[in-house]
């Protein structure tokens, strides 16, 4: 018997030691990856914040509908993130963490309700925990705008534990608890959508615990107000997506797909999985809940909580797919749907395990069977936050994070703005916000300030022996980057990479985020390895006066240097606007004509009064080139509308003024999506001085043969 204890004891502390790696993994994981920026959700917040604070202290403002939920309990974390620690995104990410582990806690609560002591409490705690923060959801733990997921939970779970004492026959509870149930059910309801299901949940309950029909009335007449003012709040809510998707069998693979999600991105294998999950529910219900009370038997109340759970996060389930099934079914698969299956499955190993302890067969083999499933339920936590595809989807937090870094280095073009918020135009008052309020990326951190690197740009640096710059690319008019590479002789990723110039003046600085495969290899460094792609904004610097990288690794080493050749004068992207066409010359050479594009595709003018000419006349095999000469113009920006087929297979770029060179560039048309215009814009000081005469040629040659090889151009125009 002694020696079953201690076998027992160690089994435990095993499973608590495991599941605690599981957890510090999964800490250190976010804390050196979570999103700092604000993204999608947070920007409205700011946006809101810009037109009027005033309005954004108001109830009418807490309780607007955000799409189809209200997300009152959410703003109310904005808030605080706002007045307390500027709108740093680092709180709501530790606010995550922290409801994850009162979301665990609540869930073994519930699992040992009736057990006041249970030498299993603590294990199955730190189990949940464990499933809480796996990397599955990596959305909802990287990104800080999505605290809804967890608060919802939290408030459903107790909730589910208030139910069970009021509806107790066996003893006396305050009023008190009943009006508390009240306030925890409204405050699920409009802390997310799927909330609306909970006051369903809490009825269920009461059902089977034959709670007082007075009661069960009472409490169901206050959720319906609650429900009624959540869709009224949300009433005329734009709906997403194509509405033909939305059939019964994409609801049903979309419901499936998502139970499913935590195990597997691959949409077959959920499903396959979200069967499994809904069968063993079926099953499990039928025997422990539905045949026990139509017999009238007394129900466990542990089963009863953690089925009342259940039927939430099942419903939840129901919801997405109704909402979002228009999207397709792979958005099933979305990390951040991860959340509340994860609790579903913990959910499912915890009636299993109280299953087995409950069961009078063979009772000597019931440590067994409880513990097996202790380690079918831990089996799913590690898989789910350990699985490589977690990884691999991670990518997008360090793409949000390098947007930030250009945002906060003062060089916010579109290209990184739409890693933040699909439409950057609509952000940039709210930038401006940001920026002259101290917020977010422009908050007094000392990690990101100027202070920060002084110490670091007064020291004389080396040239750094293992490292290049790979290119250097315009990106606006007073914006390039730089991509390359650095290490040590310790073979270490650098901590910053600070861009600098003569002066010692900090123009960019970034983390270094972006996967070098081929460095990794030929270098022989670990697959952890980052290059950088840094920001240089040269807004208050002389583009003339040379720029160099400083690679900083740490306290106890000096920074090494890189220098960057000569910042290029190249034309660079710019969104599309009121163009007005240039007086221009416009030849022909080769196989080039008006509008020398294939036939067969639609392709309408870039803006009004604007004329094609490409290099496409019979076939992709045709080679040729586009010339225009800009005539009689004053010195000015240039907009050349341009566009590419399928392959930019010998396509180049060439600008001259007064005939000499300022611009020839094969790569440039390589990052273009083909069919679709693009603007270039040449800067004005590039090729002429103020009050003198604009004298350019722009050239496009195509000296490629193969299959989608052409290009073509547009009148160039100046820009209202």
């Amino acid at each position: 018997m002694l020696r079953m204890v201690t076998r027992n004891a160690i089994f435990l502390a095993l499973i608590c030691s495991i599941s605690l790696v599981l957890i510090i993994y999964s800490i250190l994981f976010v804390r050196g990856n979570y999103m700092v920026p604000l993204f999608w959700d947070q920007w409205e917040f700011a946006i809101d914040l810009a037109k009027s604070k005033q309005d954004t202290l108001s109830l009418q403002y807490l309780f607007a509908a955000h799409n189809e939920h209200v997300i009152a309990t959410t703003k109310l974390l904005f808030f605080l993130d706002y007045y307390f620690f500027s709108l740093t995104n680092g709180p709501l990410i530790v606010s995550i963490g922290i409801a994850t582990f009162c979301i665990a806690w609540l869930l073994a609560k519930l699992l040992f309700v009736n057990d006041k002591e249970n030498k299993y409490f603590y294990p199955f705690f730190l189990l949940f925990s464990a499933s809480g923060f796996s990397l599955a959801q990596w959305e909802n733990l990287l990104w800080g705008f999505q605290p809804q997921f967890y608060l919802v939970l939290i408030f459903t779970l107790i909730s589910c534990l208030i139910g069970l004492k009021v509806s107790d026959r066996e003893q006396v509870t305050s009023p008190w608890w009943f009006a508390g149930l009240l306030v925890t059910t409204g405050l699920g309801v409009f802390s997310m959508g799927n909330g609306i299901a909970l006051p369903v949940s809490i009825i269920i309950l009461f059902v089977l615990r034959r709670y007082r029909p007075i009661k069960t009335v009472l409490y169901a007449f206050v959720a319906a107000l609650f429900i009624g003012a959540f869709v009224v709040l949300t009433r005329g809510a734009p709906s997403v997506g194509d509405p033909a998707l939305k059939t019964l069998g994409n609801l049903v693979s979309f419901f499936f797909g998502m139970l499913g999600s935590p195990i597997s991105n691959r949409g077959g294998i959920a499903a396959i999985c979200g069967l499994v999950l809904f069968g063993a529910y079926s099953i499990l219900f039928v025997v422990c809940i539905l045949i026990p009370f139509l017999r009238r038997r007394s129900l466990d109340e542990a089963f009863v909580g953690l089925f009342t759970l259940a039927s939430f996060l099942f419903a939840t389930a129901v919801g997405a797919a109704w909402g979002r099934s228009a999207l397709g079914t792979g958005a099933a698969l979305a990390s951040r749907y991860a959340t509340p299956m994860l609790v579903l499955w913990m959910t499912l190993f915890a009636i299993l395990f109280r299953v087995t302890v409950r069961s009078e067969h063979r009772p000597s083999h019931r440590q067994v069977r409880s513990g097996l499933c202790i380690l079918l339920a831990l089996s799913v936590a590690a898989w789910t936050s350990l699985k490589p595809g977690n990884i691999v989807s991670v990518g997008q937090a360090n793409a949000v994070n390098q947007a930030g870094y250009f945002l906060s280095s003062g060089v916010g073009i579109d290209e990184q703005l739409l890693k933040l918020y699909p439409t950057p135009g609509r952000i940039r008052p709210a930038i401006d916000f940001l920026r002259d309020a101290k917020l977010n990326l422009f908050a007094e951190n000392p990690e990101l300030s100027a202070l920060r690197w002084k110490k670091w740009t007064d020291k004389p640096a080396q040239a750094c022996e293992r490292g290049a710059v790979d290119k250097v690319q315009r990106l606006s008019a007073s914006g390039w980057q730089a991509v390359g590479w650095v290490t040590n002789v310790a073979r270490q990723n650098p901590s910053w990479i600070v861009a600098v110039d003569s002066s010692q003046n900090v123009l960019g600085y970034t983390v270094p985020l972006q996967p070098r495969s081929d460095v990794v290899k030929a270098i022989g460094l670990s697959d952890s390895y980052r290059g950088f792609v840094v920001p240089v904004n040269m807004a208050s610097a002389d583009p003339a006066l040379p720029v160099s990288l400083l690679a900083i690794f740490g306290e106890d080493e000096s920074p090494c240097r890189l220098n960057l050749p000569p910042l290029p004068k190249g034309p660079f992207l710019i969104q599309p606007g009121e163009f007005v066409p240039l007086r221009t010359e416009v030849i022909h050479s080769g196989a080039a004509a008006s509008p020398g594009v294939p036939p067969t595709l639609i392709i309408s003018t870039p803006y009004k009064g604007a004329e094609i000419s490409g290099t496409w006349v019979s076939s992709d095999e045709d080679v040729g080139g586009v010339t225009y000469n800009v005539l009689d113009a004053v010195c000015q920006n240039v907009i050349v509308p341009i566009l590419r087929g399928p392959s930019a297979e010998g396509l180049s770029l060439v600008v001259k003024t007064n005939g000499r060179l300022i611009f020839a560039d094969t790569k440039q048309l390589d990052s273009l999506p083909p069919h679709l215009w693009q603007y270039l814009q040449i800067n004005a000081f590039d090729t002429c001085k103020e009050g003198e005469k604009l004298d350019l040629s722009i050239t496009l040659e195509d000296n490629g043969r193969g299959w989608g090889a052409w290009g073509a151009m547009a009148t160039p125009a100046f820009q209202r």
